[in-house]
């Protein structure tokens, strides 16, 4: 997770070239300066979703089975499938999702944004303008959102079906709280690091040819 806070930029050069080639060419791009620091809740707020995430993914891997004992010496054992998916969740899990969004992080904090370029107006309509990184987010929340129900679904229905501890399940809902407070520390590291991080990312983004002085958008 150290680090991605080095290796993120050029994995944010990945996420606009594919952002661009999804969008087909068909928009410019330019940088909105952040003044704002991120408020402290804020920053707890924003750890929720890799933090559902990385316990989406240990769901599914204890729910498999055959890797449990990988981490825990008695996996198999139905009262310990807590246990196990706390290990791959902080083992696994985190990871993961900080690999996943730190680089989304710091697309935001760099207020990246896009247009649709003026010359593919043919009439007079609202300018088509978004944020690069709301575009991955709204797609990532997408299917944490989906993913977390079904997760959970498929792991109650285990508890209810080989196990009758209610404490177990309580712990399953304990989990979550536990990881996104692990996680908080990275979001916190990330906005520290903000100002350094846009500052290289500029240098990235005029290698891309995009202008990062503030624009002003009219269609006329």
């Amino acid at each position: 997770m150290l680090i991605l806070l080095f290796v993120g930029p050029f994995i944010v050069q990945i996420l606009v070239r594919v952002h661009k080639l999804m969008k087909m060419n068909k928009y410019d791009y330019f940088i909105i300066p952040i003044d704002k620091d991120l408020s402290g809740k804020r920053i707890l707020l924003r750890a929720i979703f890799p933090g559902l995430l990385a316990v989406n993914i240990a769901i599914y891997i204890s729910l498999y089975g055959g890797l449990n004992p990988l981490f825990y010496h008695s996996g198999a054992d139905p009262q310990n499938l807590p246990i196990v998916i706390e290990y791959i969740a902080v083992i696994v899990g985190i990871p993961v999702a900080c690999v996943i969004m730190l680089p989304v992080w710091m697309l935001e904090s760099s207020g990246l944004m896009c247009s649709r370029k003026v010359e593919l107006y043919n009439r007079p309509i609202t300018p088509d303008i978004e944020s690069v990184a709301q575009f991955y987010i709204k797609m990532l929340k997408g299917y944490v959102g989906i993913s977390t129900v079904i997760a959970y679904g498929l792991i109650l229905y285990r508890f209810y079906t080989i196990s009758s501890s209610i404490g177990t399940i309580l712990i399953v809902f304990i989990d979550p709280i536990v990881i996104i407070l692990l996680v908080v520390p990275v979001s916190l590291l990330v906005e520290m690091r903000a100002r350094k991080t846009n500052a290289r990312l500029d240098s990235h983004y005029e290698k891309l040819s995009i202008d990062i002085n503030p624009k002003t958008i009219k269609i006329e």
